[in-house]
């Protein structure tokens, strides 16, 4: 007797735990359903914005320009670096954006896009060079539906290059801050796809970045209303996040890092009295001339060899 007890009690534990390992397999891909329906509502989410900015046109979202806003980057020791963003409407309709961004003893970087009105075809490019001396370069087009990356280094023995069809939700460069605000002002969670300058591309293919932009709440900053807007973004599988701090007109007025790092929007006269150099040298780097009535022609104002000197210079 005591014997077919113990059958018994291990007949009905192996059926208990195969019961159980079922109910855990049910749930897991219940799980995964549902995590799989949520990025599909985010990238809807996305792709909403990335038309309706389209549909509109960036100028419904830009002023004419131009326009420069100043930012000073800071930790707990105060003023590290500084940054500087300009745009102004071109005469064919479109528009031209540049990117200064400048850490002493750390990096110096520059970025440029250009887009016609409807974001469909455009242009980029940027270069960032280390105070090692190591430096990337980046170039992306987008025309006809195809984004065209090359991308080179000291590393890279000849240029990286390679194309995909854009996807739905795909941000072009001169669009990402425009998406943070529409985010912000809609009080979703969407998710974009873009091009990375350190994401490396394989066979050819651009490997494209996941970033999700999710509406976080509104609260009172120094007796003033902002939107808090966090961004997380995928890069070589490390999750990096930021927080955006936009005001009621949609200007970001601060954007938290990592490692207790800010970006605080200023005026002019304050970056200067903490780096006096900052003014000459951003200009060195903006469009000088915009009277033409070829978006290709304003992007060779500036050559390679004049960009790379400004670059490296102290």
């Amino acid at each position: 007797m005591p014997e077919l007890f113990v059958e018994k009690s291990s007949a009905f534990r192996r059926s208990l735990l195969a019961l159980m390992m079922l109910i855990i397999l049910a749930v897991s891909v219940v799980s995964a359903n549902v995590l799989v329906v949520r990025a599909r509502k985010r990238v809807e989410a996305g792709a909403k914005i990335v038309k309706k900015l389209r549909l509109l046109g960036l100028e419904h979202f830009y002023s004419p320009g131009p326009e420069i806003q100043w930012y000073l980057i800071k930790s707990r020791k105060g003023s590290i670096g500084w940054l500087a963003t300009f745009h102004q409407r071109l005469p064919n309709g479109g528009f031209i954006g540049v990117k200064v961004e400048n850490l002493p003893r750390v990096y110096k970087s520059y970025e440029r896009w250009s887009l016609n009105n409807d974001a469909t075809e455009g242009q980029y490019s940027s270069r960032i060079v280390w105070e090692s001396g190591k430096y990337l370069d980046v170039s992306i087009t987008l025309s006809e539906g195809i984004v065209k990356v090359s991308r080179r280094s000291i590393s890279l023995f000849r240029p990286e290059i390679a194309k995909a069809p854009a996807k739905e939700n795909y941000l072009p460069e001169g669009t990402h801050l425009l998406a943070v605000r529409e985010v912000a002002k809609s009080k979703v969670d969407a998710q974009f796809a873009m091009v990375f300058n350190e994401q490396p591309n394989f066979a050819g293919v651009v490997q494209f970045g996941t970033v999700r932009i999710k509406y976080m709440n509104q609260r009172k900053i120094k007796g003033r209303k902002v939107i808090r807007v966090k961004e997380t973004a995928i890069l070589l599988n490390e999750k990096i996040s930021h927080t955006y701090e936009i005001d009621q007109s949609g200007k970001v007025v601060q954007v938290r890092l990592p490692e207790n790092k800010r970006i605080v929007a200023c005026d002019e006269k304050t970056v200067l009295l903490n780096f006096p150099a900052a003014k000459s040298y951003f200009h060195q780097f903006l469009p000088r001339r915009l009277e033409s009535e070829s978006e290709d022609e304003d992007q060779e104002d500036i050559p390679i060899i004049r960009l790379i000197q400004t670059i490296i210079s102290p």
